[in-house]
């Protein structure tokens, strides 16, 4: 059985942490946001990459695998 108040305190907990984070536009600022959820995704077991095409900026990519049964789906989020 799911904890759903123990997820949802999780959830904010999470939210909150990563709300903190400054990554404003201009000047263009993710790093420290992507090593954050980038943290986050190792400590559940996965392995997500962190690209950096210019100093301070970053994009993340972490990929949950399936079965192979389905189609992949990309889900995309700016930081």
């Amino acid at each position: 059985m799911i904890d759903w108040d123990a997820v949802a305190q999780e959830a904010a907990a999470l939210l909150s942490g990563y709300l903190k984070i400054r990554s404003t536009n201009p000047p263009g600022d993710e790093l420290a946001a992507a090593e954050f959820l980038a943290g986050e995704l190792r400590q559940r077991n996965l392995q997500p990459e962190i690209f950096s095409p210019a100093p301070r900026r970053a994009n993340l990519v972490a990929r949950l695998p399936g079965n192979g049964s389905k189609k992949a789906i990309l889900l995309y989020h700016h930081m």
